[in-house]
């Protein structure tokens, strides 16, 4: 109990740092290791997502975006990277986002979006569907020539 409020404490103060509400765009700007992103496919026709359409895709909701379909892969191989991921994408509490998840599956039939625990076989599974989306930190993309950071959701940079 007392890890997991420690893992919350440090996830809002990174986030009171970040720009509220708003992804930057990574093009031409070097991305820090430490930041965290979300990532597509080298070769994927995303271009940007607003902020409203990421969260949409995570809740469960059909986005269309640059000709595809926006497939999102949840990110749970990190326990700070995944309460970062819901406060910064979804505003909710981990149970919130549960339940939203389930009722909407249980409502409408249709599935949930996938979660991953390894972030090897996730990074297999965005470099394999060009409409897949996930956060994750700069330096696992970084890692990964088949992937690129399609937008910056909090460096740790004070903007200008």
């Amino acid at each position: 109990m007392r890890r997991r409020a420690g893992l919350a404490a440090l996830a809002l103060l990174l986030l009171l740092g970040s720009q509220a509400g708003r992804a930057e765009q990574a093009e031409g700007k070097a991305v820090p290791p430490g930041a965290v992103v979300v990532a597509v496919a080298k070769g994927s026709p995303l271009q940007r997502l607003t902020l409203e359409a990421l969260r949409r895709a995570f809740l469960g909701l059909p986005v269309e975006r640059d000709g595809v379909r926006v497939l999102p892969l949840v990110n749970r191989s990190d326990p700070l990277l995944y309460e970062i991921f819901l406060q910064k994408v979804v505003f909710l509490s981990a149970r919130s986002y549960t339940r939203l998840l389930l009722s909407r599956t249980l409502r409408t039939g249709a599935p949930r979006p996938p979660e991953y625990t390894d972030v090897a076989a996730l990074r297999e599974a965005l470099a394999a569907r060009p409409g897949a989306v996930a956060v994750l930190w700069a330096r696992d993309v970084h890692a990964d020539p088949r992937l690129r950071v399609l937008q910056v959701l909090w460096s740790g940079e004070e903007a200008p």
